[in-house]
């Protein structure tokens, strides 16, 4: 570090930068975001586009200095007209998000596809998913499923859930439900709530794989504990039921509750049919 911090102050711009670096994760010296500010700057300054992609991060955040968008979208260009992957997938979030500049979905499709080809993987990710809904490009889904692939092989898991749908649905792709539920499962496992709830879908219902009703259950269950809606709904039928758990309109009631309180209609109505005086009184 001693020697690092050397190369800074004498002005290298690679040492500034990864002391910056430093800062910013505090990682053999105090973690300080307004010194992994300054010292991005420092080589920013020179023109080394890592530290203008990573300075630019830093003023989209308001970490480490004031918050400004227009600098932020700023220093991406900058950087991305350098070939830097990450800034030009960043310039391409904010013109899609419209940050800082106005919303343009072409732009922000130029932008993305650049860093796509350089492999950057949440760029592959939006790449693919505006090709499938023509955003900023003709609608497209084979090129869809191709970069949607790229990412979910480099474990993204929002392209291994959208990947899965497609297989299930047979979207620009034949109908497999064998690989859906592959890259589902792969989704789930990564913690995305919406895929594990599709994922007890598949074991509940046996798409894909051999019907498991308790498996089923207990992805369910981890998706309405973080929060799904339809999960939280369909682990409220499934006590109802009681098919593969002990039948409990308690923890049924509970379920659609939760769903109900985030706006779930399925859950609304059937509390309405089943509770029309509002509740059981159990809870």
């Amino acid at each position: 570090m001693r020697l690092l911090r050397l190369a800074a102050l004498q002005g290298d711009a690679q040492g500034q930068f990864r002391l910056g670096v430093a800062h910013l994760y505090g990682t053999a010296v105090k973690q300080d975001d307004a010194q992994a500010a300054q010292w991005f700057h420092k080589a920013a300054d020179q023109g080394l586009p890592e530290a203008e992609q990573a300075l630019g991060a830093m003023y989209g955040s308001g970490r480490g200095v004031a918050r400004d968008d227009a600098k932020a979208v700023q220093l991406f260009r900058k950087a991305a007209k350098q070939g830097n992957a990450e800034a030009q997938y960043d310039l391409c979030s904010v013109h899609f998000s419209g940050t800082g500049v106005p919303r343009e979905y072409e732009t922000a499709f130029q932008w993305c596809s650049k860093a796509a080809e350089q492999g950057q993987v949440s760029a592959q990710y939006l790449t693919g998913t505006m090709y499938l809904q023509g955003q900023g490009v003709l609608k497209n889904e084979m090129l869809a499923l191709h970069w949607l692939q790229k990412a979910a092989e480099q474990e993204h898991p929002e392209a291994q859930l959208h990947l899965g749908v497609m297989y299930l649905n047979g979207q620009g792709v034949k109908k497999d439900d064998f690989l859906a539920f592959l890259w589902m499962r792969r989704s789930a496992e990564r913690g995305l709530k919406e895929a594990q709830a599709n994922l007890g879908k598949f074991y509940y219902n046996g798409i894909g794989t051999k019907q498991d009703g308790v498996l089923g259950v207990e992805w369910i269950r981890k998706a309405a504990e973080q929060g799904d809606a339809g999960a939280q709904y369909d682990l409220g039928v499934v006590y109802f039921n009681g098919r593969d758990v002990k039948k409990d309109l308690v923890e049924a009631e509970r379920w659609w509750r939760k769903a109900a309180g985030q706006g779930n209609e399925d859950a609304r109505k059937i509390l309405k049919d089943i509770f029309p005086d509002g509740s059981s009184g159990l809870l």
